[in-house]
């Protein structure tokens, strides 16, 4: 490490109005040519705490994340771009272009001369701890969203949307700094007459046979206006999406439209969502996600809102996430100290995940796609364009206003969110979870509520009508029972099956019984108790 230099402390008005070209960070010494007279350049000392000023009058500052250190620029009042040291470098040779006169009094000393001195040992100058000196002279604070506020920059200004509603201001009005890359490309606009096609896709992706579109369409704006609002210090909750449609191989098809939504999202927090050097958004290829490794999270940046864990692969236990979701992701890099991001997650599956227990149900929200797309049925098809890059000033200013109302919908409920009303999920799960031939075995019962039957009687005629699993020696009463426990809890018919209450002995033999399940005024299972 260098010796601990402070930067260059203005002490006069015209010091602190000094731009990096009034500060001379360079000393030329001089040898005479002994035939001609003339003067040239020997050598050139470099003073580290002006350079470092004119770094800083370039706009550089040393910004402090927890215990982590990250290089910005701040390229007008209020916008802070990340940089690496080759942005440094780069920017400082085109400063040098741009002086236009010698840079000495003897007018011996040229920019080339300049530049070899820089060139022949770039590490001495641009070194991590000669940057790490670029500590800010006043501290750079983030303008966030807060508990009632969410902010959206626009070319033209910036948007605050609050339970109250939508006003559109001035930069001038902004008091503190946003990132670069938070700044959409393109312009507020006033709210277009036609809707937007995004609204639509919403719409659809909702549309069911056997559940309210109405309610699920509520549900999923507020759901988006959870997203959309990038705070953090509340109870946080990760969305898990699943197709709806069950098939007869149990084989999961996708290309619902779960990655256009998530694509959604960034759109609205970021210039570039899909630039892997933009971090508002990011998105993890959920086949290759491994829990114990500890890079995993290596693409997640200070400033991403969302964190997309996209197509799990089966089987995949929610448990190691818990801590993920709720408290944050610590991100290791390597050569990095790791730091903590606390960032919404959501999770896209062509399968069910087990979500059991109260710690899962308190972290998660799923909701299933329709099937009104497909692989056969795209957004292309239905739409005649793509979506995000083909739309023109009005398409994209439909959409911005489609969004904003998500988030006053979520405002207006008190930033509280529904768990969505399911159409095929439990189906689905139970199917994943047992079999199509033990589901047709209990429905063929015809079971009546309250009586009772024997339990190995059930097994035993289960297993005689197909052999496949008459001949399977791991299959056996325990597991026979456990789906038969399945089968009452994801069946909205049944109470969910209890051993401790629904089963009597009598010498060997076990009787169990089913209970006719007690429901909620939306029809979802209300808890045994009451």
């Amino acid at each position: 490490m260098t010796e601990d230099i402070e930067l260059l402390d203005p002490e006069t008005e015209a010091e602190a109005n000094q731009g990096p070209h009034d500060i001379k960070f360079w000393k030329t010494k001089y040898q005479e040519n002994q035939e001609t007279g003339e003067k040239f350049v020997k050598d050139i000392t470099i003073s580290y705490l002006k350079l470092i000023r004119v770094f800083y009058l370039l706009g550089f500052r040393r910004l402090d994340i927890d215990d982590a250190h990250i290089f910005v620029r701040i390229e007008n009042s209020r916008v802070v771009k990340r940089v690496t040291i080759t942005v440094v470098v780069d920017t400082f040779f085109d400063y040098l272009d741009e002086k236009e006169y010698y840079l000495d009094d003897e007018e011996t000393l040229t920019r080339d001369m300049l530049k070899e001195k820089f060139l022949k040992s770039p590490g001495t100058y641009f070194k991590e701890d000669k940057l790490y000196r670029l500590k800010p002279e006043t501290p750079i604070e983030f303008n966030r969203d807060t508990l009632e506020n969410k902010y959206i920059y626009y070319k033209n200004g910036f948007v605050q949307i609050s339970k109250a509603g939508i006003v559109f201001n001035d930069y001038s009005q902004l008091q503190n700094f946003i990132w670069e890359s938070e700044i959409l490309k393109r312009n507020y606009l006033a709210k277009p007459e036609a809707s937007s096609p995004f609204e639509i896709f919403i719409t659809k992706i909702c549309s069911s046979k056997s559940a309210d579109i109405e309610t699920r369409v509520t549900a999923i704006k507020k759901i988006i206006g959870y997203y959309l609002h990038s705070y953090t210090d509340c109870d946080l909750r990760a969305l898990l999406l699943t197709d709806s449609k069950i098939t007869e191989d149990n084989e999961a098809n996708g290309r619902t439209g779960k990655t256009l939504f998530c694509k959604s999202l960034g759109y609205m927090l970021s210039n570039d969502p899909e630039n892997p050097g933009i971090k508002t958004f990011i998105d993890i290829n959920g086949k290759d996600f491994d829990p114990k490794e500890k890079h995993k999270y290596q693409l997640v940046g200070f400033e991403t809102k969302i964190i997309c864990l996209n197509d799990l692969k089966r089987g995949f236990d929610v448990d190691c996430v818990y801590n993920d979701i709720t408290e944050g992701v610590t991100v290791e890099r390597k050569n990095m100290t790791p730091y903590k991001v606390k960032s919404k997650m959501i999770f896209t599956t062509n399968k069910t995940i087990k979500i059991e227990g109260d710690s899962s149900k308190a972290r998660f929200l799923e909701f299933e796609f329709s099937d009104y797309f497909s692989r056969n049925h795209t957004p292309i098809t239905e739409f005649k364009h793509r979506f995000f890059r083909d739309w023109n000033a009005e398409g994209w200013a439909a959409y911005d206003w489609f969004m904003f109302s998500c988030i006053e919908d979520y405002f207006k409920a008190n930033c509280i969110l529904d768990e969505p009303e399911h159409i095929n999920l439990n189906a689905r799960k139970l199917k994943e979870t047992t079999s199509a031939e033990f589901i047709d075995y209990m429905t063929d019962l015809k079971i009546v509520f309250d009586e009772w039957y024997n339990k190995k009687d059930l097994f035993t005629n289960f297993c005689n009508r197909y052999e496949d699993y008459k001949n399977d020696q791991r299959f056996k009463q325990k597991k026979f029972s456990e789906w038969v426990k399945l089968y009452t809890k994801y069946n909205p018919e049944f109470e969910t099956y209890n051993k401790e209450n629904d089963e009597k002995r009598s010498d060997d033999v076990i009787e169990m019984c089913f209970r006719k399940a007690k429901t909620g005024p939306a029809g979802e299972k209300m808890p045994f108790d009451i």
